[in-house]
């Protein structure tokens, strides 16, 4: 990845005039750049304020290339998790907040994000090993969940990225655990269905998660084939 020369300047200018002293992570935007060297698209967020109970759903930060953390944040918060592979940042994001720190999120694009042979095909070979650390994230932080009435939301979720990864078993598990805890919760019900429809299934998802981006300001969609 590379940092514009203006990102730490810019991002420690946002510490410095925060009126909150809580202020304990800044994040920016980025630049996708696919193999050719070339942009295919870009994210840069709307929403300039991250918490709960949204981070319980998702990773809302693109990238670690995007983030500068106050020392004194890390040395309460402690390090990242070694027994993960993939969502050790989203927990410590998930720690910073439950500790009472801000994350704020720059609506600027301050760095280029690199899409290469190795990391979209390792991606895509690891994608039960990126459930599994979110299955751990969610057990970890089930105190979280629960305070927020959020626990059938998460199985929800683990539900879905089960299915993306090819588990339909393990999916369908997940939604019903969704169902037993609020059994009116329509997403885990059409997760359900979906989860029989095989590929069809599959691709009426990822449609519904790029509308789910576009109404809370992701609004890329990346498409790794043309890369």
């Amino acid at each position: 990845d590379e940092w514009f020369p203006e990102k730490l300047e810019k991002q420690l200018n946002v510490f410095k005039n925060s009126k909150d002293d809580n202020l304990g992570l800044v994040s920016c935007g980025a630049n996708l750049i696919n193999k050719k060297n070339k942009r295919f698209s870009i994210y840069n967020p709307k929403k300039l304020k991250v918490g709960f109970p949204e981070i319980l759903l998702r990773n809302p930060i693109y990238s670690n290339s995007s983030v500068l953390i106050r020392k004194s944040v890390i040395d309460v918060v402690g390090e990242r998790d070694d027994k993960m592979k993939y969502s050790e940042d989203w927990d410590m994001w998930i720690r910073i907040c439950k500790n009472n720190f801000k994350i704020e999120i720059m609506n600027d694009i301050l760095f280029n994000y690199h899409f290469h042979d190795s990391n979209v095909t390792k991606a895509q070979k690891d994608s039960l090993l990126k459930v599994r650390d979110a299955e751990y994230v969610f057990n970890k932080h089930q105190d979280l969940y629960e305070k927020y009435n959020y626990v059938h939301v998460g199985w929800f979720r683990l539900g879905v990225m089960y299915f993306m990864g090819g588990d339909k078993t393990k999916s369908r598990e997940c939604f019903k655990k969704s169902l037993e805890i609020k059994s009116s919760f329509v997403p885990a019900k059409v997760g359900y269905r979906l989860s029989f429809l095989a590929n069809f299934g599959i691709q009426i998802i990822n449609f519904l998660i790029f509308l789910y981006r576009l109404a809370h300001g992701r609004t890329y969609l990346i498409k790794t084939d043309s890369m």
